[in-house]
Protein backbone atom coordinates (compact mmCIF):
# COMPACT_ATOMS: atom_id res chain seq x y z
CA UNK A 1 0.00 0.00 0.00
CA UNK A 2 1.58 3.17 -0.87
CA UNK A 3 0.15 6.57 1.04
CA UNK A 4 -1.03 8.84 -0.82
CA UNK A 5 0.13 12.35 -1.66
CA UNK A 6 -3.59 13.70 -0.41
CA UNK A 7 -3.15 11.65 3.11
CA UNK A 8 0.54 12.85 3.53
CA UNK A 9 -0.85 16.35 3.05
CA UNK A 10 -3.64 16.17 5.27
CA UNK A 11 -1.39 14.56 7.93
CA UNK A 12 1.10 17.41 7.54
CA UNK A 13 -1.83 20.28 7.30
CA UNK A 14 -2.94 18.76 10.99
CA UNK A 15 0.50 19.40 11.97
CA UNK A 16 0.57 22.80 11.46
CA UNK A 17 -2.83 23.81 12.04
CA UNK A 18 -4.55 21.97 15.17
CA UNK A 19 -1.21 20.78 16.77
CA UNK A 20 0.07 24.22 18.54
CA UNK A 21 1.98 22.53 21.26
CA UNK A 22 5.30 20.93 21.58
CA UNK A 23 5.57 17.27 22.20
CA UNK A 24 2.53 15.57 21.01
CA UNK A 25 1.63 11.50 20.64
CA UNK A 26 -0.49 10.70 17.52
CA UNK A 27 -1.74 7.02 17.96
CA UNK A 28 -1.81 5.80 14.86
CA UNK A 29 -4.62 2.61 15.15
CA UNK A 30 -6.16 0.22 12.94
CA UNK A 31 -7.36 -3.34 12.53
CA UNK A 32 -4.17 -5.33 11.16
CA UNK A 33 -3.04 -4.92 7.89
CA UNK A 34 -4.75 -1.57 7.47
CA UNK A 35 -1.96 0.08 6.65
CA UNK A 36 -0.93 1.48 9.65
CA UNK A 37 2.75 1.34 9.48
CA UNK A 38 3.04 2.79 5.78
CA UNK A 39 1.15 5.86 7.17
CA UNK A 40 3.92 6.27 9.73
CA UNK A 41 6.67 5.65 7.35
CA UNK A 42 5.14 8.24 4.33
CA UNK A 43 4.77 10.91 7.04
CA UNK A 44 8.62 10.30 8.73
CA UNK A 45 10.19 10.05 5.50
CA UNK A 46 8.21 11.80 2.91
CA UNK A 47 8.25 8.50 0.68
CA UNK A 48 6.19 5.69 0.06
CA UNK A 49 6.19 2.42 -0.36
CA UNK A 50 4.53 -0.62 -2.00
CA UNK A 51 4.14 -3.27 1.14
CA UNK A 52 5.07 -3.73 5.04
CA UNK A 53 4.66 -6.92 6.60
CA UNK A 54 2.01 -6.18 9.65
CA UNK A 55 3.22 -4.80 12.99
CA UNK A 56 3.77 -7.73 15.49
CA UNK A 57 3.89 -5.61 18.86
CA UNK A 58 5.07 -2.02 18.34
CA UNK A 59 6.33 0.95 15.39
CA UNK A 60 7.01 4.69 16.42
CA UNK A 61 8.85 7.27 14.41
CA UNK A 62 9.31 10.92 15.77
CA UNK A 63 9.50 13.74 13.45
CA UNK A 64 10.19 17.44 13.74
CA UNK A 65 8.20 19.79 11.96
CA UNK A 66 8.18 23.45 12.20
CA UNK A 67 9.73 23.53 15.67
CA UNK A 68 7.14 20.44 16.95
CA UNK A 69 8.01 17.07 18.20
CA UNK A 70 5.97 14.55 16.88
CA UNK A 71 5.74 10.86 18.24
CA UNK A 72 3.65 8.71 15.69
CA UNK A 73 3.06 5.26 18.11
CA UNK A 74 1.60 2.23 16.02
CA UNK A 75 0.17 -0.33 18.66
CA UNK A 76 -0.34 -3.32 16.37
CA UNK A 77 -3.36 -4.30 15.54
CA UNK A 78 -4.09 -7.59 15.86
CA UNK A 79 -6.42 -9.02 18.19
CA UNK A 80 -4.26 -9.78 20.82
CA UNK A 81 -2.27 -6.42 20.23
CA UNK A 82 -5.95 -4.52 20.19
CA UNK A 83 -6.02 -5.15 23.98
CA UNK A 84 -3.10 -2.64 24.62
CA UNK A 85 -4.73 -0.01 23.24
CA UNK A 86 -5.92 1.42 25.98
CA UNK A 87 -3.17 1.78 28.00
CA UNK A 88 -1.22 4.24 25.55
CA UNK A 89 -4.75 6.58 25.31
CA UNK A 90 -3.99 8.28 28.82
CA UNK A 91 -0.62 9.42 27.07
CA UNK A 92 -1.97 10.24 23.30
CA UNK A 93 -3.24 13.46 21.98
CA UNK A 94 -4.84 12.93 18.57
CA UNK A 95 -6.13 8.90 17.25
CA UNK A 96 -5.34 8.10 13.75
CA UNK A 97 -7.11 5.00 12.88
CA UNK A 98 -6.80 3.56 9.54
CA UNK A 99 -9.24 1.65 8.03
CA UNK A 100 -8.97 -0.72 5.11
CA UNK A 101 -11.92 0.31 2.95
CA UNK A 102 -11.74 -2.85 0.83
CA UNK A 103 -11.93 -4.99 3.68
CA UNK A 104 -15.70 -6.08 3.50
CA UNK A 105 -15.32 -8.61 5.96
CA UNK A 106 -13.80 -6.72 9.13
CA UNK A 107 -15.63 -2.85 8.24
CA UNK A 108 -18.38 -4.03 11.14
CA UNK A 109 -15.17 -4.85 13.43
CA UNK A 110 -13.08 -1.92 13.09
CA UNK A 111 -16.35 0.25 13.38
CA UNK A 112 -16.59 -1.62 16.69
CA UNK A 113 -12.81 -1.02 17.54
CA UNK A 114 -13.39 2.60 16.25
CA UNK A 115 -16.45 3.25 18.61
CA UNK A 116 -15.09 1.29 21.45
CA UNK A 117 -11.54 3.38 21.33
CA UNK A 118 -14.35 6.55 21.11
CA UNK A 119 -15.59 5.70 24.30
CA UNK A 120 -12.40 5.16 26.21
CA UNK A 121 -11.20 8.33 25.30
CA UNK A 122 -13.70 10.97 24.04
CA UNK A 123 -11.37 13.73 24.72
CA UNK A 124 -8.92 13.00 22.33
CA UNK A 125 -9.32 14.50 18.86
CA UNK A 126 -9.29 11.77 15.75
CA UNK A 127 -9.02 11.68 12.20
CA UNK A 128 -9.70 8.44 10.44
CA UNK A 129 -8.23 7.40 7.07
CA UNK A 130 -10.40 5.53 5.14
CA UNK A 131 -7.51 3.78 2.89
CA UNK A 132 -8.12 1.53 -0.74
CA UNK A 133 -5.82 -0.98 -0.76
CA UNK A 134 -5.29 -3.75 -3.48
CA UNK A 135 -4.36 -6.94 -2.82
Amino acid sequence: MAASCETIHLLRKIFSEKVKYLDRVLLVLGLDGAGESSIIHAVSTNTTKSSSAPTHGFNSAQILHQGLWIELLEVGGSQNLRTYWNQYLKNGHIIVFVVDSTDSKRIHLARQELHWLLHEAPDLQLMVLAISRYK
